[in-house]
């Protein structure tokens, strides 16, 4: 069995010069064991946002739901797959901006690092078995 606890600890990638106490973006690249890469970029408005991810890898491995409504990104499945299977994560913060500024300087990072996570399909726990991330990414990236 898988230490979650142990991989989730060493998730997140501290860089210098961005305050995770201020509103940033951050960046996801997953490896997978057969090299494809699955990229995604997200926004925050404090550190917060990071736990979130946390509870979320743990929620997967105890097979619950995100919510009743709510279901998980594709950029969940990558980093719980990447967990499950050790594979490269790079998970770390890109830069911090004004609030006003966090959906458009998404939006241009999003098109600038052709992520293909974003925008890609959800998927609900009962679907793990099931669900692939090339079956959940975007064919290309806008």
């Amino acid at each position: 069995m898988i230490d979650f606890e142990i991989k989730l600890k060493s998730l997140w990638r501290s860089k210098d010069g961005v305050d995770i106490e201020r509103p940033f973006l951050y960046f996801i690249s997953v490896k997978s064991s057969d090299g494809a890469v699955y990229t995604y970029v997200g926004k925050a408005r404090d550190e917060a946002r990071l736990h979130e991810y946390r509870r979320n890898m743990l929620k997967i491995h105890a097979r619950r739901e995100r919510g009743k409504s709510q279901n998980y990104r594709a950029v969940h499945f990558a980093l719980y797959s990447a967990l499950r299977n050790d594979w490269e994560i790079d998970f770390f913060p890109l830069e911090n901006c004004e609030k006003g500024q966090l959906n458009e300087l998404e939006r241009q990072r999003i098109r600038e690092r052709c992520c293909n996570l974003n925008g890609a399909r959800t998927w609900r726990v009962a679907q793990l078995d099931q669900v692939s991330l090339h079956g959940l990414v975007r064919t290309s990236a806008t």
